[in-house]
């Protein structure tokens, strides 16, 4: 167990115990069962499909997280820093599992709180249960947008709003394993535009492109670029 004022810390660094008081920590550390671990490089988290039934904190560390198509055809895969909490919104609901593989890329710490213990801690405090409220709202109210955006104008445009749209943050390195044919059926553009489009984004710099898939190396550049 971390010395209690650095457990504070840690926690007051995830979203989930933010604004929480000092008597309120106090509690939460006194009362509740964390599973803390240090996951090497390159080892596994969690799954995609694998049931949730407990929340992942990443306290320090770098980790991939990749989702892949339900046919899959392509795949996609992000790189997130610490402090990072891992889908909480799939805790509860109609599918509780993961939508993403997530793997360690350097050395993390990590602890995990379980599914009846995160249940307790918002039944006893309002700010715990506020965010979590803040965060399956924030979700759900972001996948209910993207039905009312403007349609892209571009080619360019489409592949960055396809990219965009399945991320869990809209910036930093997006590594995109895809066919050409694929990616060209699926922004409704044919593969040549597609193929032209690439390599034009190759060219600025956005992407960088090899047989059977591509990386955008700043995503928020893509899209400041390209709207």
């Amino acid at each position: 167990m971390e010395p209690r004022l650095n457990m504070y810390e840690t926690l007051l660094a995830q979203p989930l115990f933010q604004g929480m008081s000092h008597s309120d920590l106090e509690q939460v550390v006194g009362h509740t069962r964390f599973d803390f671990s240090n996951v090497a490089a390159q080892e596994l988290i969690a799954a995609e499909g694998e049931r949730s039934d407990g929340i992942f904190f990443i306290t320090a560390g770098t980790l991939s997280a990749t989702g892949e198509s339900d046919d899959h055809s392509y795949s996609l895969c992000e790189h997130l820093s610490a402090p990072w909490t891992i889908e909480p919104e799939r805790l509860f609901g109609l599918n509780p599992r993961y939508s993403r593989t997530y793997q360690a890329e350097t050395s993390c710490r990590i602890f995990r709180i379980g599914k009846e213990d995160v249940v307790t801690l918002a039944n006893q405090f309002e700010v715990f249960r506020l965010n979590l409220l803040n965060i399956y709202t924030t979700h759900a109210q972001r996948l209910s947008r993207q039905v009312w955006h403007t349609p892209p104008q571009g080619i360019k445009e489409k592949i960055a709003r396809f990219v965009a749209e399945r991320c869990l943050v809209p910036v930093g390195e997006k590594t995109v394993d895809i066919k050409m044919t694929t990616l060209a059926h699926l922004i409704g553009e044919s593969r040549l535009n597609v193929s032209h489009a690439l390599h034009a984004l190759s060219e600025e710099g956005l992407a960088t492109l090899w047989r059977g898939g591509f990386c955008i190396s700043q995503l928020e550049h893509l899209l400041t670029s390209h709207h």
